[in-house]
């Protein structure tokens, strides 16, 4: 989109990954940093006692997550992945999203993580952990969410 007439849109075809079982944790695809959403998801999940996964580092500190249930990915952070949000300002591989979504997990993102508009995908502004919030409830409560 930035690229004007000068960018060329390759095709692409999903692929679909299948999942050994389905998930119950939110995964966060990302450092613990502002500028990935850290402090937005933060906001949208206080109060909803949802499990909170994260993949990269912990770099705001131990302390930031207080009073929410957080643990490491491993290697399989896909098959306990009931959704994942990444609400980054900036976003340059968001490789996990994609994943994610071939997978048939539902993801919420920001635009500036660089998807289009697709099935399973929530897109949400920058900054905005109101609708965050409201997007996160929206699939707790789906009823098409498998159970956990």
């Amino acid at each position: 989109r930035l690229g004007g007439t000068r960018s060329i849109l390759l095709d692409w075809q999903q692929p679909s990954l299948p999942r050994q079982q389905p998930g119950n944790s939110i995964l966060f695809p990302a450092s613990t940093l502002s500028r990935k959403g850290a402090r937005d998801l933060r906001e949208a999940l206080a109060g909803l006692n949802l499990p909170l996964t994260i993949c990269g580092p912990l770099l705001e500190g131990e302390a930031f997550w207080k009073g929410h249930q957080v643990q490491r990915a491993g290697k399989d952070w896909i098959n306990n992945a009931a959704m994942v949000i990444l609400p980054a300002w900036v976003e340059h591989q968001p490789r996990r999203l994609l994943a994610a979504l071939a997978a048939g997990i539902p993801v919420i993102c920001t635009r500036s993580c660089g998807l289009p508009p697709q099935p399973g995908l929530s897109l949400i502004e920058e900054g905005d952990s109101a609708s965050l919030r409201a997007a996160i409830l929206s699939i707790v409560d789906s009823p098409t969410r498998p159970s956990s």
